[in-house]
């Protein structure tokens, strides 16, 4: 009966949210400090408990039964379900989130883009705080993961930036664009995009100029441009480019002369082939 008094009396411990004006959705079921469950819900979860026996229930259906005499403590908390972000298999992602949130990573970074001149131009965001509703571009090692935290920011849009997001402030989905020129990030280019719904949690551009020259039908590359230091800003250039092949290194300093696709160093400069 004790275990049952200890656990009812932690029961309903609820984690802060900071971000403004977003409901929780996630409900955490802790059965160690260190072990948990998590669900998500768009009604109100139930509990109920008796002295074998703790049933959650998550828009009325049964998600968890615990067996109390198999643990010690158990604990319910709510609040937000931050996302994990995997790049894809060149090192991209494009990342928008509903509340503010952190990433803390050696991974991959995160930085805005600004398109200038035919160019891409991207910075990066040194305390890795993305603010809710704010699109940007994730940039690290190939299929790497991280996960996403909580995080309080005082801006509301990052400055010079021209990724928006698909998953707005408070979370509903941006309608995509009737004008303009739209395009979402696949793999190590932004291919033009023609479907009437965005994906949650990505960013795209939208333009009010069409950058490929010839059509639609071409891709806009993206060919990182950095220095051997990794300066906190790099250039994407948009459009195909050529590359004398007979020039090409790989990253540890080799000769190439047939590559594939990935990241190559190309007059002293770190380039993405394709």
């Amino acid at each position: 009966m004790k275990k049952f008094i200890s656990i009812l009396t932690i029961l309903f411990t609820m984690l802060s949210v900071h971000a403004a004006n977003v409901a929780d959705d996630a409900l955490y079921v802790w059965t160690s400090p260190t072990e948990y469950t998590c669900y998500l819900f768009t009604e109100t979860p139930s509990i109920d408990v008796d002295n074998e026996y703790m049933v959650i229930n998550v828009n009325d259906k049964e998600v968890k039964r615990i067996d109390l005499a198999s643990v010690s403590d158990v604990q319910i908390t709510t609040g937000i379900k931050y996302p994990t972000v995997k790049l894809n298999s060149m090192g991209y992602a494009t990342l928008s989130f509903k509340a503010d949130m952190q990433l803390s990573s050696d991974c991959m970074k995160a930085y805005t883009a600004k398109v200038v001149d035919g160019k891409i131009v991207c910075s990066e965001i040194a305390d890795g705080i993305i603010p809710a509703g704010n699109g940007v571009l994730l940039i690290g090692e190939a299929s790497a993961t991280a996960q996403l935290e909580e995080a309080t920011s005082d801006m509301e849009m990052l400055a010079d930036n021209d990724l928006l997001a698909t998953t707005l402030s408070g979370g509903s989905l941006a309608a995509v664009p009737e004008t303009g020129y739209t395009f979402v990030l696949k793999g190590s280019q932004f291919h033009p995009y023609a479907s009437n719904t965005f994906t949650a949690d990505k960013a795209y551009f939208n333009l009010s100029f069409n950058p490929i020259e010839t059509s639609l039908a071409k891709m806009m590359n993206i060919m990182l441009d950095t220095d051997e230091a990794e300066t906190a800003t790099s250039v994407m250039r948009i459009g195909s480019q050529e590359h004398n092949i007979n020039n090409v290194y790989d990253i540890q300093g080799r000769r190439v002369i047939n590559h594939g696709k990935g990241i190559y160093i190309v007059n002293g400069k770190k380039v993405m082939l394709q």
